[in-house]
């Protein structure tokens, strides 16, 4: 009898180390949270994890792990943004910068409870495009507001090109 001490094969070591189906575990899932929490690009990760990159990149194309990287990023923001108001509130005290004390300020008294109060949001330039019905008056444009009312407008410029006849382009 020989009590040499047996080494496993490599099938076996990968039953050890590979994922369920399904699921997201060992080196898999030491590799998605390298990307997610040690910010590392993918193929980084895979390899500090003792994948191959051509695995990684097999498993990125997987729903269920795609499902892990999006709870894990959720879990880290949310963890993030816990800190905001303590540190909004600490930027609102100083006295260095009196502009960024203000917009602290404001953006505490925006918050209703824990996120950004309806309302509140940054507004953006834009253009915005309103359907009318033929019978409508066509000279009128409309500001998007609550209310949308009429607003003085200059005459519309034509700008399609003239119809040439077949002898006029020859």
């Amino acid at each position: 009898m020989r009590t040499e001490p047996a080494i496993p094969s490599r099938q076996a070591v990968q039953a050890r180390t590979a994922s369920k189906p399904g699921k997201v575990t060992g080196k898999l899932k030491a590799a998605c949270d390298a990307i997610v929490h040690e910010a590392k690009p993918w193929n980084e990760a895979a390899v500090q994890a003792g994948l191959t990159v051509r695995s990684m990149r097999l498993a990125l194309e997987r729903p269920h792990v795609l499902a892990y990287l999006r709870t894990a990023k959720e879990v880290l923001r949310q963890s993030l943004c816990a800190a905001n108001p303590r540190r909004l509130a600490e930027l609102r005290d100083q006295s260095a910068n009196p502009a960024a004390a203000v917009r602290a300020a404001v953006a505490l008294e925006q918050l209703v409870g824990g996120v950004a109060a309806p309302g509140s949001a940054v507004q953006a330039p834009g253009l915005v495009i309103v359907v009318m019905p033929a019978d409508a008056p066509r000279n009128t444009v409309y500001e998007a507001e609550k209310s949308a009312r009429p607003v003085a407008a200059a005459p519309m410029i034509d700008i399609t090109p003239p119809i040439q006849s077949a002898r006029e382009r020859e």
